[in-house]
């Protein structure tokens, strides 16, 4: 015979399971809130999707320095091996290691693209004191130690400019899409892929002419003075309208799948945990916590970010070989198919991971701090 359940047992399950009924219904009147009052709603996202652009820029912008600083000092491999018969760079090869690239990346919520000759990163004498095999944690105490701590967030000031209105359109598409559009027309279970791949689109092909703007402006004192209206009308007329979204492709081929794998891996885990007691001594007697709600979203950011990182590496490694074309002053950079077959034939599959552990460890931590202040933002603007 089975036994039953002791009444101490018993009040623990029922416990366990109000408390779990009251975090459901308390999302389903979060979830009506903010569909309830739209302006309210978009203003709600706006102001935290700049918190959660800001906030991850500031804690994300010293790894970024590091790698830049490391990638800076490496050296070049040699020539026998530095270009493929095909034309095709070697995996070690990065617009920053690159000794002919005229620019570099710079990433931490919103990728761009710096100059070279007006960054403190390559200026004479700034990489001195770092060998090339030293680990992230020496370089990082060698810039403190050499150039002083607000040195570590050199760089900044272009991220945030890039950073915070792409920011604020990804977000507020994904979440409306997510939650309130695409629902409605049957894409169920699916939605947060569709919405994440969309946004993404939206966002990147709305912000990609105020980048490439911004990084010819960068190169040239002229073309600085002319202001940006100025210097679009400029590109617009001597080289056409879909001049303005050059680059935009191998962007996307990276940013689409990831933001489709990203939120639907996000969506799902943060249900599980919701669904789950792992974080219920963080929630109030009523209502969510902004602690539990901080533990959901932190933890269901960098398990999904993660995920998403590592399936998408190959891309990443893509763009990265193209963009070592562009920034050499390429007049025609390889196709993406045609750099991915060199590849495959060249190097063989394990070239399209390379770099998959520092691309996590760096991916899976900002997807945590953003959605997490995003969610936060939310939550306190709503209450109040």
């Amino acid at each position: 015979m089975e036994e039953k359940a002791g009444p101490v047992e018993g009040r623990s399950a029922n416990r366990n399971e109000r408390k779990r009924t009251r975090r459901l219904r308390m999302r389903d009147k979060l979830a009506l809130a903010v569909s309830n009052s739209q302006s309210s709603s978009l203003y709600v996202k706006a102001v935290s999707a700049c918190a959660g652009a800001i906030t991850t820029s500031i804690l994300v912008t010293p790894l970024d320095v590091v790698k830049v600083r490391m990638q800076a000092v490496k050296q070049p491999p040699p020539p026998h091996l530095s270009l493929r018969p095909s034309g095709m760079c070697v995996h070690n090869l990065t617009p920053a290691s690159c000794n002919r690239c005229s620019h570099f990346n710079f990433s931490t919520v919103a990728e761009h693209a710096v100059m070279k000759e007006r960054s403190r990163h390559f200026s004479r004498g700034v990489t001195s004191g770092i060998g090339s095999n030293m680990g992230a944690l020496s370089v990082m105490r060698s810039i403190v130690r050499t150039d002083g701590f607000l040195a570590l967030w050199d760089g900044l000031s272009p991220t945030l400019l890039m950073a915070v209105p792409n920011t604020v359109v990804y977000m507020i598409l994904y979440d409306e899409m997510s939650h309130s559009i695409l629902p409605n027309y049957g894409f169920g279970k699916y939605s947060p892929a569709v919405a994440g791949a969309l946004a993404r689109i939206a966002a990147g092909t709305m912000v990609a002419p105020l980048e490439l703007v911004r990084t010819q402006m960068q190169a040239s004192s002229k073309d600085a003075s002319r202001g940006v209206v100025s210097k679009i009308g400029q590109i617009v007329r001597e080289q056409g309208v879909r001049a303005l979204w050059r680059g935009l492709e191998p962007t996307l081929w990276r940013d689409v799948p990831f933001s489709a794998i990203y939120w639907l891996g996000y969506e799902k885990i943060a249900q599980r945990l919701e669904g789950s007691n792992i974080f219920s001594s963080l929630y109030d007697n009523e209502s969510v916590s902004v602690k539990s709600q901080f533990a959901t979203s932190f933890v269901a950011g960098a398990g999904a970010g993660a995920f998403a990182a590592y399936l998408t590496t190959p891309f990443d490694v893509i763009k990265t070989r193209r963009q070592v074309y562009e920034f050499r002053g390429s007049s025609a950079p390889p196709k993406m198919m045609h750099i991915i077959g060199n590849i495959l034939r060249d190097e063989g599959v394990s070239s399209l991971f390379a770099g998959v552990t520092p691309r996590v460890a760096k991916v899976a931590p900002a997807c945590a701090i953003m959605i997490a202040a995003y969610d936060i933002g939310k939550l306190l603007l709503l209450r109040n």
